[in-house]
């Protein structure tokens, strides 16, 4: 159970004695009563009083805003633009990523068409070469360039494309987030 406060300064109990000049267990007793109601000497009670006065004033609408909180202010909106141009170099970087990304997804699934393309034009000169008294030079290149083809169609296959698919549409949800996050930095 988290503790509550008794008083509307949001210091504990220790701090606030601290600051009064009593102890803690004094503070306690005198707040809670439990030991019997004890009462803080007039100097402790009086600046306690002084302290939750001036707390009270300071949450008044209307109220000047502290040194403090205007460097507070300052260091937050400095880190923020700062975030911002982070992120804004950032989004264009994955932005260009993606250009990059569509390219070879492009050039993967063109250079699949022309070695499946090739492939049945090998395939076809094999068939044709079985029949036919051939040199051994050139079933042994034929057989040569199917498996090399097929090794190339292997490696852009379907599988290939759709993880670089993924990588495309996970950079394109980079920019969508970056984009979001942006417009609530720049929100007043």
């Amino acid at each position: 159970m988290k503790k509550q406060h008794i008083y509307p300064i949001p210091a504990t109990q220790r701090e606030m004695a601290a600051y009064i000049g009593i102890s803690g267990t004094l503070m306690n007793m005198a707040y809670t009563g439990r030991h019997g109601k004890r009462h803080l000497n007039d100097t402790a009670s009086a600046r306690l009083t002084d302290l939750t006065m001036a707390h009270v004033q300071a949450q008044q609408p209307g109220a000047t805003t502290p040194p403090a909180l205007e460097k507070l202010q300052e260091r937050a909106a400095d880190s923020c633009a700062r975030a911002i141009a982070e992120m804004q170099m950032e989004m264009r970087y994955t932005k260009a990523h993606v250009v990059v990304l569509e390219e070879q997804l492009k050039e993967i699934k063109e250079k699949e068409q022309q070695c499946r393309q090739w492939l049945r034009t090998v395939d076809l000169f094999l068939a044709n070469l079985s029949k036919a008294k051939v040199p051994a030079n050139d079933l042994v290149w034929f057989k040569f360039q199917q498996q090399k083809v097929l090794k190339t169609i292997e490696k852009n296959e379907l599988a290939e494309q759709i993880k670089l698919e993924l990588k495309i549409e996970t950079e394109k949800s980079k920019v969508i987030i970056y984009r979001k996050l942006i417009k609530k930095l720049l929100k007043p």
